[in-house]
């Protein structure tokens, strides 16, 4: 009776422990991050930029999370303290994880650090530093270039050189030739850029009665000063119509041309007596 008694209080105590273990709600105390945590958006954005005067740079904004929190977003963006640094930044299409923020110096922006500011509806606010460092000598300037360094003109006629440039500010501007005596009879104009504009044109003119003589046509562009050697000859229509190129040679080629004219019909005349 007595280990009848034993066996029931042990299958009792074993009974009242399975049911203990089994009606306990597994995870309500195992310090898990409650739901309503998970589903915020991580960002991640550089806390300091550099950017040359006169040029622009770019940052990433990144965000990460769950795609139904990556809503369509536009960041809005603002650089404190002056209007010479400006940024503008892509918007964040839906489920798109990057915005690219671009940041611009004008060229004559102070340089030394300012404040960029990005904020992204209620969702992330951020800063960062924008370091602003000094344009290297020649920097943001225009690259001019001539098309011919060496021209011929005949008296009462006139040729034109173009000039182009490419790079830089492209502000409007008047090419001041000089090097040619007011008494040479010989003037140039043009050489006028517009706004934005990449090519302009020199005129060289000489009056009929010029005398025959090489002048230097000098012009400062940008940080370089530019030559044009200016020739008036009455060859001068032979002489252009040739490959750029050295004034003595195609002086030489004309006397070839006019050698040949004298002396082929000489030697076909004796190639004939013989015969």
């Amino acid at each position: 009776m007595q280990r009848l008694l034993s066996g029931l209080v042990v299958l009792g105590f074993a009974f009242t422990l399975g049911v203990g273990v089994t009606g306990c709600k597994k995870g309500t105390n195992n310090n898990t991050t409650p739901v309503g945590d998970t589903g915020k958006v991580t960002w991640t954005f550089a806390d300091s930029a550099k950017v040359t005067a006169g040029k622009k740079a770019t940052v990433t904004l990144k965000r990460d999370g769950p795609k139904d929190k990556l809503t369509a977003a536009e960041p809005t963006v603002t650089v404190e303290g002056t209007e010479k640094v400006t940024a503008t930044a892509t918007k964040f299409e839906a489920e798109k994880k990057e915005s690219t923020i671009t940041i611009e110096a004008a060229a004559d922006a102070e340089p030394k650090d300012y404040t960029l500011k990005v904020k992204v509806g209620d969702q992330y606010k951020g800063e960062m530093k924008v370091t602003v460092e000094k344009a290297a000598a020649g920097a943001g300037k225009a690259k001019y270039t001539v098309e011919k360094e060496e021209v011929a003109v005949a008296p009462g006629k006139e040729v034109k050189v173009k000039i182009t440039r490419e790079g830089g500010k492209m502000e409007a501007k008047k090419l001041e030739p000089t090097g040619i005596p007011e008494d040479a009879k010989v003037t140039v104009t043009g050489g006028e850029f517009e706004k934005d504009g990449k090519e302009a044109t020199l005129t060289i003119a000489a009056d009929a009665k010029a005398p025959e003589k090489e002048y230097t046509l000098k012009f400062k562009a940008g940080d370089e000063e530019h030559t044009i050697k200016v020739k008036v000859d009455k060859k001068a229509k032979a002489m252009n119509d040739l490959p750029r190129g050295d004034f003595l040679a195609q002086s030489r080629r004309v006397e070839i041309l006019a050698d040949l004219r004298v002396s082929f019909p000489r030697q076909l005349a004796l190639f004939t007596r013989e015969l």
